[in-house]
């Protein structure tokens, strides 16, 4: 069987499919590929469609995070300057989502949809990519395997762009390792409209397509780049949002490894909550398909976009949020379910089928947990049970969800607890009703009761992610120095 590598035709026209000149090893696609792919493009579709199906009972019916509460502003006006989206502005993901909520989609389900859609896609190139080279009950297989694993399902259901993201990259994959570099050109291109961040896997792949498709490359970053620049009120405007942007990224935000902390331990952990187990089974299942093998059956870019990812992730991305691993994830379970399918032959079936049902298993707590609001948005429900007259609340970026659910409330953000008074009292004048919402693990406002309690979700939300729920006593319970405002 031969590997899923590039031709030599397509090494001598690219000078090197690989980074730095190296060419993979293998030949032509299979003599009978070209018959087994015609007749069964119904089977493609019905792949497609059922995995999409298989996610939509649990479309989400709110925003999960004060990112999620950005994007679906940004479905009524496009604003980077009010972070409606915040930059770098996600133009493809954000046109999708409001393709979805124009053909009836509520507005969280229509910022979800663009993932179910892009899970069929990359469910169907996987199949379509290991049916080159195998028998068709293992493409399918390969394409069932790729879109049951636990982060790729669970990251469809989040209402932001970082699963769709992660399959299109897979769609990229596949269409270059199938040697169909215009299409390849295009996906990559599409990626990086959906996710910036996901630009080091990106790269990777864009260095291995064949020169001649850099031109098409370019066009499809045009497509969405120029437009971009437009709704941001030129070139210039958006050069400044970006910097800014990043200096509060890079900087003072702490939404990187470099200044949260590297956090090798929480990544590990993220990585088993969302699907350690599956993907245990499936590298095993790679290892025992493969043995023997004097060829890799996924060419060496393949795992070096992933490489490139894995690094950016652990320097560049915050540790807090697991959904910065689904790029990695996607590109790993769908390389290593390639790998068995073309390498298992007749033991395809059963290998993937374990990885499916261990899947699926681990699967089953996230899927429940999906039912539930997440912490910021029960926080906005519950927020909305109360009588809004004299209410007031200062958080961190829950608040952003609050203002978007239960507009009614005057919610403020405060970074450290020595601004809760100056936000909640200006002049000295508290609210008949004062409330502070804070993360799990963060210190509470000393004296105040905890009136409220929403936990992270098993299995969607980093632990930290739970919200607890803090009222200013009663004046007559207060010092009389608290009474002006000072800080409680």
């Amino acid at each position: 069987m031969p590997p899923l590598s590039t031709s030599a035709a397509t090494a001598n026209a690219h000078a090197a499919t690989e980074p730095g000149g190296a060419t993979e090893p293998g030949g032509a696609t299979e003599p009978g590929s070209a018959t087994l792919l015609r007749g069964w493009p119904w089977v493609l579709v019905g792949l497609g469609v059922t995995v999409a199906a298989s996610r939509v009972p649990w479309l989400p019916s709110a925003p999960w995070d004060h990112d999620g509460a950005n994007f679906a502003r940004a479905l009524d006006a496009f604003d980077l300057a009010r972070h409606s989206p915040h930059a770098p502005g996600y133009p493809v993901y954000v046109a999708a989502a409001r393709l979805a909520r124009l053909l009836g989609a509520g507005d969280a389900a229509a910022l979800a949809w663009p993932n179910l859609a892009g899970a069929a896609a990359a469910a169907v190139a996987v199949a379509w990519l290991v049916a080159r080279h195998a028998g068709r009950s293992a493409a399918i297989a390969a394409g069932v395997a790729y879109a049951a694993l636990p982060a790729l399902w669970l990251g469809d259901l989040a209402p932001r762009p970082d699963a769709l993201a992660a399959h299109l990259l897979v769609v990229a994959a596949s269409l270059l390792a199938a040697r169909k570099p215009a299409a390849a050109a295009l996906a990559v291109a599409s990626a990086l409209g959906v996710r910036l961040s996901v630009w080091p896997a990106a790269l990777a792949m864009a260095w291995a397509l064949p020169r001649g498709a850099w031109p098409l490359l370019a066009a499809g970053l045009a497509a969405w780049a120029v437009p971009l620049a437009a709704l941001a009120g030129g070139p210039n405007a958006l050069v400044d949002t970006m910097a800014a942007f990043g200096a509060g990224h890079f900087g003072h935000w702490g939404n990187t490894a470099a200044t949260a902390g590297l956090r090798l331990d929480q990544w590990a952990v993220h990585m088993a909550t969302q699907g350690g187990v599956a993907f245990a089974v499936l590298a095993v299942a790679t290892w025992a398909a493969s043995r023997g093998a004097r060829a890799a059956a996924v060419p060496r870019w393949w795992w070096a976009a992933t490489a490139a990812y894995a690094a950016w992730i652990v320097v560049g991305q915050n540790p807090d949020h697991p959904r910065h691993l689904w790029p990695l994830l996607a590109l790993v379970g769908a390389g290593l379910s390639v790998a068995i399918a073309v390498r298992a032959s007749r033991a395809t079936g059963p290998a993937l089928a374990g990885v499916a049902a261990a899947a699926l298993v681990q699967l089953a707590p996230g899927l429940t947990a999906a039912g539930q609001l997440s912490p910021d948005a029960a926080l906005a429900r519950w927020l909305a049970d109360q009588p809004a007259e004299s209410l007031a609340l200062a958080g961190g970026s829950e608040v952003g969800v609050v203002r978007l659910l239960t507009p009614t409330v005057r919610a403020l953000r405060v970074e450290r607890p020595a601004e809760i008074a100056v936000a909640l009292a200006p002049g000295g004048t508290w609210p008949r009703t004062a409330l502070v919402s804070v993360r799990d693990g963060q210190a509470a406002p000393a004296g105040w009761p905890l009136v409220a309690r929403f936990a992270a979700r098993p299995g969607l939300d980093a632990p930290g992610m739970g919200l607890r729920v803090f009222a200013r006593p009663r004046p007559v319970a207060l010092a009389q120095g608290h009474l002006a405002g000072d800080n409680p």
